[in-house]
Order: structure tokens, then sequence, then C-alpha cells
């Protein structure tokens, strides 16, 4: 697809319903853009993204979607896993400074849990 520029837009296609599995892309590697989609397989419907947040050193970043689950993506390894399941709304998520293996997640009831990203 064409995004204004001229440039190829890739989609990182990814089917959560395993828990864990590889990154694939769809179409072109080579872009300026990238368009991520998850979803379940057994539904076949988009699970909807609710936080995202990026390592410091970009190779990895961690998402939330709806409903409480916490995927870690990693780049480099070309993988994926669900390291967590809060079981409510997740409102924020940040790697921790200094300790980037640690992740707080702040909850929909004014907790804020800490988990590794391992």
């Amino acid at each position: 697809s064409d995004h204004g520029s001229g440039a190829i837009q890739s989609q990182l296609v990814v089917d959560l319903s395993t828990g864990r599995g590889s990154l694939w892309f769809k179409g072109e590697t080579r872009s300026d853009a990238v368009v991520f989609r998850a979803r379940h397989k057994t539904s076949n419907q988009m699970v909807q993204l609710t936080n995202l947040c990026f390592s410091d050193g970009v190779d990895r970043f961690v998402c939330t979607d709806h409903q409480g689950c916490v995927y870690v993506f990693q780049l480099s390894a070309n993988r994926f896993s669900c390291i967590h399941l809060a079981r409510q709304a997740i409102c924020a998520l940040t790697f921790l400074p200094g300790a980037e293996r640690n992740l707080a997640i702040a909850l929909d009831d004014h907790t804020i849990n800490i988990v590794s990203s391992e």
C-alpha cells in the first residue's frame, strides 16, 4: 500500500491465539512503515490493542489487549509470547528504567504490578 510518500508499507501479521509464536511479514519487508495487525485465530476477529511501549533498545515492544493479556514482541529474535494475564483492564505500562527486564503495569483497580518481560 502507498501512504502518500510512495514508500512501500509492510504488514506484521500475528496470530495471538496460541499465546506465543513467530513473527512474519506480509508483503515487502523493506519499507518506511509497518502496519501491525493482531488477531485470535479462533474468532478470526482483530484483537483491540490498548497500550504499547518500546524498550530503550527498540528491539522489542510490549502491548496489551482489551482482555488484559500482556504480550512481548522480540523483533531481533522473531518471536512473541503472552507474559501476563491481568484479567482486568490495563491502563498503562512501561519498561522500568535501569531494569528493562521488568515492566510496570497499571491496572484499572488503581494497582501497579511489576512483571518480568522474559
